[in-house]
């Protein structure tokens, strides 16, 4: 992804950011954040992307259109033949469904009113197993997804007014 963008000509500048630590706390993100190479008041949009390679019913969520409702509509336009992209997980309270609001490295964003989308899975059979190696992953879906990101962060782009916060 980041080799794809490298040389591609956006509206509004691209930082592509691997973290680490998720697990325990965000620890990279928040150090990321804490030590931003522009002012975080600058930031128009995080795109976060945990557990993108492993589903075999081919179903991707773009999770937080409940807190960021205007974010909805470039993603309303995207098309996959292979992947359902679903919207959800991200309403407080809701019955039967698990809120992902704070589940990943977005939170840290979203705690300081960065609006954000999370691309990712619901949990699978290998979830926080040791069976969750690149060996049991769904290649194809992966890379499915990966277009489909693309696709959605290239519509952001264009749909983030240039002249707001880049």
């Amino acid at each position: 992804m980041a080799t794809y963008f490298k040389n591609k000509s956006l509206n509004h500048p691209f930082i592509f950011a691997a973290v680490d630590a998720e697990e325990i706390g965000s620890l990279g993100c928040e150090y990321l954040l804490n030590n931003f190479p522009v002012a975080i008041e600058d930031i128009a949009l995080n795109i976060n992307m945990d557990m993108i390679a492993h589903n075999d019913s081919l179903q991707l969520y773009a999770s937080d259109l409940y807190h960021y409702p205007s974010l909805k509509q470039p993603l309303a336009g995207l098309k996959s033949t292979k992947i359902n992209l679903l919207f959800g997980h991200d309403e407080p309270n809701k019955k039967g469904v698990e809120d992902w609001t704070f589940s990943s490295d977005h939170r840290i964003f979203h705690e300081k009113k960065i609006p954000y989308i999370y691309f990712g899975v619901e949990d699978h059979k290998d979830y926080h197993k040791s069976t969750d190696t690149f060996q049991n992953i769904n290649k194809s879906f992966y890379i499915d997804a990966v277009r489909l990101i693309i696709e959605a962060i290239k519509a952001y782009d264009s749909y983030l007014p240039i002249d707001s916060k880049d």
